[in-house]
C-alpha cells in the first residue's frame, strides 16, 4: 500500500484542540479555595477530598509533587465551605502528622517590567 499524506494530526484525532485548559488548572475565585500544606508523601488526592469533605463539599482536589511535594488546594462549592475548613481543619491529623490549611492567596502578577533587561 502506498504511502497517503492524512494531514497533520494523525488522522483528523483533534490534535491541538482545546489549548488553555491543560490538566492541573484550579477554577474558582480565591475565596473558594483553600492552601493545605504539611501534607505526608503517602497522602493521595482521595485521601485530602475525603478529609476536607469533613468541613464541605469539595469540587476540585490536588496534591502538588516536585518543588511543591508536601502541599495541595481544595476547591469547594461556597465561600462558607471554604472559611469552614480552615477554621475547622488547621491543625487536623491526615497521613499521621498536622496539616496547615489556609485560604487560598493568589501570587502577585508581576506586569511591570517583563520582557525587559535592567539597566
Amino acid at each position: 500500500m502506498p504511502w497517503i499524506w492524512m494531514g497533520k494530526g494523525g488522522y483528523g484525532k483533534g490534535y491541538g484542540k482545546g489549548k488553555g485548559r491543560g490538566k492541573g488548572r484550579i477554577m474558582g475565585t480565591p475565596d473558594v479555595k483553600v492552601w493545605v500544606g504539611g501534607l505526608s508523601p503517602e497522602v493521595k488526592w482521595k485521601d485530602l477530598q475525603t478529609h476536607m469533605d469533613q468541613a464541605g463539599k469539595s469540587s476540585w482536589v490536588e496534591v502538588f509533587s516536585g518543588k511543591n511535594a508536601g502541599t495541595g488546594a481544595v476547591v469547594f462549592k461556597t465561600a462558607e465551605e471554604a472559611a469552614n475548613a480552615v477554621a475547622t481543619l488547621n491543625g487536623s491529623l491526615l497521613g499521621g502528622q498536622p496539616i496547615i490549611v489556609d485560604k487560598w492567596v493568589p501570587a502577585p502578577k508581576e506586569d511591570a517590567g517583563v520582557g525587559e533587561v535592567p539597566p
